[in-house]
């Protein structure tokens, strides 16, 4: 085990492979970068559904239901923990393994606020307060399923 010197925290060294070409490749330790650490992400998938990463459940709690907010002239969608019950919370269920990623219907607020979701887009999300927000003038990037017939490499 190393030590960095000024933190005096473990430095994780890396394996290093090189192919006959002459390429060094580092190999990629998941155990070195938990999941749990990477940025809150949320997805708008194609048929309306909201997908958020396990790092944007955990900034909001892990609630079993969220409350769905729209800033319409900033256009920002905003994600409030929630009890369940009210009809105007959505249930966050759990999905995969860990659970990998959390989801939520979606399809009613976008429609009641125009937000585009023909295409299945991922976006870097941010808590504020209580309430993680979505800003979707920053952008985002496609995502593809592998599964898809269309969608060529």
């Amino acid at each position: 085990m190393l030590l960095d010197e000024v933190t005096c925290k473990e430095v994780v060294m890396s394996e290093m492979v090189q192919s006959s070409e002459g390429v060094t490749f580092e190999v990629f330790d998941r155990g070195a970068f938990p999941v749990s650490e990477v940025d809150p992400e949320v997805t708008i998938q194609r048929r309306g559904t909201m997908t958020m990463n396990r790092a944007s459940a955990a900034a909001l709690g892990h609630p079993e239901a969220i409350q769905l907010m729209y800033a319409e002239a900033e256009r920002i969608i905003g994600l409030r923990a929630a009890e369940l019950g009210s009809p105007r919370t959505f249930r966050l269920s759990p999905q995969g393994k860990g659970p990998a990623y959390y989801s939520t219907s979606g399809k009613s607020f976008m429609k009641r606020y125009g937000i585009a979701h023909e295409i299945a887009t991922r976006y870097k999300a941010r808590m504020s307060g209580d309430i993680l927000l979505v800003d979707l003038k920053e952008g985002g990037t496609q995502v593809f399923s592998i599964r898809s017939k269309t969608h060529k490499q």
